[in-house]
Order: structure tokens, then C-alpha cells, then sequence
């Protein structure tokens, strides 16, 4: 296999132009690290565009960047240090990474004279060497002396052994492989997992809002963004945006659902206007993933007294209430005593209200017309009805469904769905589907024969 890895270290070449001394303080990271990357081209791309250094960088700022990536390499990336020079020069005061191909305390030394304040070591440059570890770790401490912060880069779970044994403060899990350039989004989640108390910066793969939504929703420290942000300004504020909104909304519902819709791309079944707990184990046993509950007006109504005997009884499975705005406090209060993981909210409604208390929710739409479908993280999209909130057993149409696959993050729907319409609905590849009267006999009661013939459909579908 081709080693890249080794053909940038045997083409590297030390700069021998640089200060002797530093004349910037050197700075500490202290919150939540956005960084944003300056670098002229990559072994994956080429060349990337020709742009001003000092531009981009306050462009960066301007949107809440508070760490600047600058690749000084030089064969392969394009980079110098006279670009971090030029950089911390003008900006004493944001963070700068040195990232680069760091092996020596020459490095290290060269590092600290042109002002980076944190660099990178990549674990993969030592973890093949007789005594990688205890010269990686020379480095790290070298560094530290100096003042400067070590990112250590990993790719894959023996290079995280690897890495703990330096103790690091940060990490950082490139979701790209080096040798072959693809793109792995899961690694760094499935790697975050095995890390206690160490801040984890994200790096490489970060194209979009959902991408850092997700990313801050899994509690990473970070963000670190290059080519993406590079080649469209238009990004760089919907990264932000999504990685802050996505820690702030940290919540079991939002795992959830990205973990299986977005990582796994796996489709979500949920099955509403469940009325007693013979119906909703069964149907959690048959596949449901989202047991839903209606405390709004309806014919499948349940009262605050059936929650608290029926919810806390489900263990492993997503517990929905369906309400309008008069049931929003015991909506609250239902959440506060984890009777339920999240709201689906039907009508207008206090929003503000919910983000301040950080109850996980997402609306539904009665969908009539296109104008109706807005972008957003996750809504949930019915068939309309004049006089009531679903369970009508309308379909939506296929232009409708057409509409909300191109405009919106995620295709959830539901209306009319059962077990004999199920596949026609699935040729469109939605992330969820909710159904409740397609499974009934009579109003709040389910059809066990339905609920097996439906999932039957659902897992036939899979194979």
C-alpha cells in the first residue's frame, strides 16, 4: 500500500528562516475549540483555490473561529512558516495549531519561536518506531515546558492505546485515513466512547450543518474543519452554528436518533396512540423503536396516570408524548420525571419555553402545501386534516413526500401508513415513519396480525 506518511517525512525539509526568539505570549485553550484551517492544497485534492491568508483567517474570526489550523508543510500542502508568522503577527491574540509533521525537538523549538500556541503530533508517525513512545512523549513534554499544548492525532483504536499512556490533555481522531484519503464519519464516534476526561477535538469530514450538529450533540470538545470550509465561505457559519447547537442539545433523544438515522443510516419505526402496555411491549418486541403516547385531545388520549405506569417500564426503546400547547407543563413535568425522552410537539406552541428548559422535542406538520416545509433538524410531517392531529389513516401524497426528501434534513412522515402501503413508502428511503391508526382495530387498540405483517414488511425490506 502506498505510505504517504513516509513520503512526506523523506521530502521534508526543516525551514531554515525563522525567528530566534518569540515575541507573542503564548496562549491556552480554554473552552470549547472551533478551528478553521489554512492550507493551499492536500494529497487528496491538489490544489485547493488561491486565497488571501490574512482574509480568510479574519473571515474566520469574524464568525467565531477561536483556533486557527495553519499547515506549514510545505511539498505536499502547500504551506510555510511565514504563514503562521504572517498570522499570529496580525492576530496575537486566537489560538494558532501548528500543523505539520512534527518528529524532533528542532521542531518543537521552531514551534514556539513563530507562535503557534498548540501543535499537533501524529501518532502514526511513531507508533511503528523501536521507541516511539518514549520519543513521542519527549516531544509532548518538551512542548508543555514551553508552554504550548499538544493535539494528538489518532486513526484507530491502537493508536488511541497508544496515545493514552502519554496522558494528553486533547485528542484529536482525524476521521480521514491517511493512506487512503476516504472519509470514515463513524471512527471518531465509535472512538469517543473509550475516552474519560480527556477533551476530544473532531477533525476532517466536516461538510455541513448536520455534520457538526452531530459532533456537538456527541459532546466532542471540537471541531477542526480545512478543505470544506476553504472551498465555500457559505460554510463556515453552518458549521459554527452546528456544532453549537448540537451541544446544546446533548440529550438521549438526539443520540439516539443520529446515532441510528444519521451514523447507522438505519430507518426508524415509530408507533403512536399506544393506550396500554400489552400493545406497546408488543410492539417494541416486533421492532418499534419510538413508542408514542397522545395526552392531546384524541380518540387514543391517555391521562398523566397511565404514564407513570406504563413508561418507566420501558427500558431500552425512545418514549414519545404527543401533545398541543395546553399540555405543555405536564409535558415538562413528565420529562423532569422521566416518564419521557422527548415531546412531538402539534400546533402552535411556547418553543422559547422548551429551549430554555433544554426539553428535547421536534414539531409535526400537518402538511397541506409545499410552503409548509421548512428546513430544520428534525420535524415530523403528517397528512392534513381539517379537524384533527393525525390518525385520520390520510396518506400524504407523492409530491409531498417528494418535497420533503429534497427540502428537509431528514425524511420523517406519517399518515394513513400500514402494512399494505409500507413498501410503496419505503421506495423513498425515509429516516422514520410513524403510524398508529394502519395498526388498529378499533381506535387505541392494535391489530397484533397488522403489527407483524407490518414489520414483517419492514424487515424484508432491510434484507
Amino acid at each position: 500500500m502506498y505510505d504517504i506518511l513516509k513520503e512526506i517525512i523523506d521530502k521534508r525539509q526543516i525551514e531554515n528562516v525563522y525567528p530566534q526568539k518569540r515575541t507573542v505570549p503564548v496562549l491556552k485553550p480554554k473552552n470549547n475549540l472551533v478551528i478553521m484551517e489554512i492550507k493551499k492544497s492536500s494529497p487528496s485534492k491538489g490544489k485547493i483555490k488561491n486565497f488571501n491568508i490574512l482574509e480568510q483567517t479574519n473571515l474566520y474570526i469574524e464568525n467565531g473561529v477561536n483556533c486557527i489550523s495553519v499547515l506549514t508543510e510545505k511539498n505536499f500542502f502547500g504551506g510555510s512558516l511565514n504563514d503562521l508568522i504572517k498570522i499570529k503577527n496580525k492576530y496575537p491574540n486566537i489560538l494558532v495549531l501548528r500543523k505539520d509533521f512534527l518528529t524532533s525537538k528542532k521542531d518543537i523549538e521552531i514551534s514556539y519561536n513563530v507562535g503557534a500556541d498548540i501543535i499537533l503530533l501524529i501518532t502514526s508517525l511513531f507508533i511503528k518506531e523501536k521507541n516511539g513512545l518514549k520519543k513521542m512523549k519527549e516531544l509532548k513534554d518538551y512542548a508543555e515546558k514551553l508552554g504550548m499544548t499538544c493535539l494528538i492525532e489518532i486513526h484507530s483504536k491502537k493508536e488511541l492505546n497508544f496515545a493514552l499512556k502519554l496522558e494528553p490533555k486533547l485528542l484529536g481522531i482525524n476521521s480521514r485515513d491517511l493512506n487512503t484519503f476516504k472519509i470514515k464519519k463513524e471512527l471518531p464516534f465509535e472512538l469517543k466512547k473509550y475516552i474519560k476526561k480527556i477533551k476530544v477535538i473532531y477533525e476532517s469530514g466536516i461538510n455541513n450543518y448536520l455534520d457538526s450538529f452531530s459532533i456537538g450533540v456527541f459532546g466532542f470538545n471540537g471541531i477542526l474543519c480545512g478543505t470544506s470550509v476553504i472551498e465555500n465561505k457559505k460554510r463556515i457559519p453552518e458549521i459554527i452554528k452546528g456544532f453549537n447547537d448540537g451541544k446544546n442539545n446533548q440529550n438521549k433523544f438526539y443520540k439516539y436518533m443520529f446515532n441510528k438515522i444519521y451514523l447507522k443510516k438505519e430507518l426508524v419505526v415509530k408507533v403512536c396512540g399506544l393506550t396500554n402496555l400489552k400493545d406497546t411491549e408488543f410492539v417494541i418486541k416486533k421492532g418499534a423503536n419510538i413508542v408514542g403516547f397522545i395526552m392531546a385531545k384524541s380518540l387514543r388520549q391517555v391521562n398523566y396516570e397511565f404514564l407513570k405506569n406504563t413508561a418507566l417500564k420501558i427500558k431500552n426503546n425512545m418514549r414519545a408524548l404527543v401533545i398541543t400547547k395546553e399540555y405543555l407543563d405536564q409535558a415538562i413535568k413528565a420529562y423532569n420525571e422521566n416518564l419521557i425522552d422527548v415531546v412531538q410537539v402539534h400546533g402552535e406552541f411556547n418553543e422559547n419555553k422548551l429551549k430554555k428548559i433544554k426539553i428535547p422535542y421536534y414539531k409535526a406538520v400537518n402538511l397541506k402545501d409545499k410552503l409548509q416545509i421548512k428546513k430544520s433538524i428534525f420535524t415530523l410531517y403528517d397528512a392534513f386534516s381539517e379537524n384533527t392531529y393525525g390518525g385520520t389513516g390520510k396518506t400524504l401524497s407523492n409530491e409531498l413526500i417528494k418535497a420533503i426528501k429534497e427540502k428537509e434534513s431528514f425524511l420523517a412522515i406519517a399518515g394513513g401508513i400500514n402494512e399494505k402501503n409500507i413498501q410503496k413508502i419505503l421506495k423513498y428511503t425515509p429516516n422514520m415513519i410513524d403510524l398508529s391508526s394502519g395498526l388498529e382495530k378499533v381506535p387505541g387498540k392494535k391489530d397484533k396480525e397488522k403489527v407483524e405483517k407490518f414489520f414483517y414488511e419492514v424487515k424484508k425490506w432491510k434484507k
